[in-house]
C-alpha cells in the first residue's frame, strides 16, 4: 500500500523522463531531458502507473507530467 505522495503542491522539483532512453535508444536526441518546475497537481493513476502522477509547472511555462520515480526534491 502508498503512504502517500512524497511530493507536495509548491515543491521544486528536477524531473527526467525515464522512458525516452528506453524508446529512442537508437537516436542521438537533441536537448535536455531534465526539467526543473514546481509541482501543481498531484493524482494517484493505478490504471497506467500504479504510482503517483505529477503535474510540474516547469521553468519554461510549459506543464508537464511525472511520475515519482522519475522525480528528485530540490529544496
Amino acid at each position: 500500500m502508498h503512504d502517500g505522495p512524497k511530493f507536495k503542491h509548491g515543491d521544486l522539483v528536477e524531473g527526467h523522463y525515464v522512458f525516452l532512453e528506453e524508446f529512442y535508444w537508437w537516436e542521438d536526441l537533441e536537448g535536455s531531458f531534465f526539467h526543473i518546475g514546481v509541482v501543481i497537481a498531484t493524482e494517484y493513476d493505478s490504471y497506467f502507473f500504479d504510482d503517483y502522477l505529477y503535474t510540474v509547472l516547469c521553468l519554461d511555462q510549459v506543464k508537464r507530467f511525472f511520475v515519482e520515480s522519475e522525480m528528485i526534491k530540490i529544496i
